[in-house]
C-alpha cells in the first residue's frame, strides 16, 4: 500500500516554492522477525528515472539517498546503485530487530544539479515487524 502527496503551491507562496521537497511518498511493509539473521536484507528498492551513466555528467541529475530517521538501534541503511541503466536506492536492515516491533524509516531521494540541491522526494516506510 502507498500514498502519494505531490507538492503543488499556491500562487505567491515563497515558502512553498523555496522548500525543496517536492513529493513525499508513505509505504507500509510488514517483515518476519529474521531469526537467523546472517547478512542484511534488502527490504525496499527505491526507482528513479536518472540515468545512472549520463552523455554529458557535468549538467547530468545526480541523486544521493540519506537515512534522515529510523530507530535507535541503526538497524537500517540505503545503498545507492545501477540498475538497468538508472540510479536506485536499496533499503537494507542490517541488524535483527525483536518482534513485535513497529517502525518508521524515513529516506530522503536528494536530487543533485551543478553541485547543488535541485529537489527533494522522502519516502516514509512503515515497518511492522512480527513476532515470529
Amino acid at each position: 500500500m502507498g500514498l502519494h502527496c505531490i507538492k503543488a503551491c499556491p500562487f505567491g507562496d515563497t515558502n512553498c516554492a523555496l522548500n525543496p521537497v517536492h513529493i513525499i511518498t508513505y509505504t507500509l511493509l510488514s517483515l518476519p522477525y529474521f531469526i537467523d539473521f546472517r547478512a542484511p536484507v534488502e527490504i525496499v528498492f527505491l526507482r528513479t528515472v536518472v540515468a545512472a551513466y549520463p552523455a554529458d555528467p557535468r549538467r547530468a541529475t545526480n541523486i544521493f539517498f540519506e537515512i534522515t530517521s529510523a530507530d535507535e538501534q541503526f538497524s537500517f541503511d540505503v545503498q545507492r546503485r545501477f540498475h538497468q541503466n538508472k540510479i536506485m536506492g536499496v533499503v537494507r536492515q542490517v541488524k535483527p530487530i525483536i518482534g513485535p516491533r513497529d517502525l518508521e524509516v524515513t529516506v530522503a531521494m536528494n536530487y543533485v544539479k551543478s553541485g547543488a540541491i535541485s529537489h527533494q522526494n522522502v519516502v516514509v516506510i512503515r515497518i511492522f515487524i512480527s513476532e515470529f
